[in-house]
């Protein structure tokens, strides 16, 4: 016993003697295998602190390309808001536009009946040779106010919706350059558009276009 007590001693003095030999170069091993792990934290820290930087400026792109994107979606509703404002009020002008035609139409129809009605008085206090002109004007206004009630007509289906403006300014035009007047006199030769006479004191027949024949008695109204 007391035999291998001491060689378990030399044992350890040879064992702790070695271990000492070869402590520094073990806790160099040591400190460089710590330095090694820090730099390898410190690349990856500064690895994921470029990763947030690169989230944070994507992040803030992306807000600044929603926030110009709900300003375009702003804008947009707003001139689609003022759109819809402006085709209101044109559509209350024409609205007011057609009510006022319409108006217009009816009084002149009116006051072209008015005429017409006293007109046929009037044959009875003419002579023969008068009341062939008297003839003539007669036809003439017979024919007008055909036309007058053609142009009411064309208005009333205007204002129903039934056809379109367009459509019923080509069918007027057209009704206008299919229907010629009555045949007149030699006094009438160039006739282009029958007279509207100022005996109805009406404000749509008061702006009749009347001009002088000229000086070979060829035309007389345009």
């Amino acid at each position: 016993t007391r035999k291998s007590r001491q060689a378990f001693i030399e044992d350890t003095t040879k064992n702790l003697s070695a271990f000492s030999a070869l402590l520094p170069h073990t806790q160099e091993i040591i400190l460089a295998c710590e330095k090694r792990n820090n730099l390898n934290r410190l690349a990856r820290l500064v690895h994921l602190n470029e990763s947030l930087v690169k989230q944070d400026e994507t992040s803030a792109e992306l807000n600044n390309y929603k926030l110009n994107f709900l300003a375009e979606i702003i804008a947009f509703n707003w001139l689609m808001r003022e759109k819809e404002n402006m085709l209101m009020r044109l559509k209350e002008m024409l609205l007011k536009e057609d009510h006022l035609s319409a108006e217009l139409t009816y009084s002149r129809v009116t006051s072209l009946q008015e005429i017409i009605d006293s007109f046929s008085d009037m044959p009875p206090l003419l002579d023969e040779r008068e009341l062939d002109k008297w003839y003539e004007l007669n036809e003439r206004l017979t024919w007008l106010s055909v036309m007058e009630l053609q142009e009411a007509r064309l208005f009333s289906i205007r204002s129903n919706r039934e056809v379109f403006s367009k459509k019923g300014s080509r069918h007027k035009r057209k009704l206008r350059t299919q229907t010629e007047p009555p045949p007149a006199g030699p006094v009438y030769i160039n006739w282009l558009k029958p007279p509207q006479t100022a005996i109805s004191k009406h404000a749509s027949l008061s702006a009749s276009r009347t001009s002088l024949p000229d000086q070979h008695g060829a035309a007389c109204y345009y």
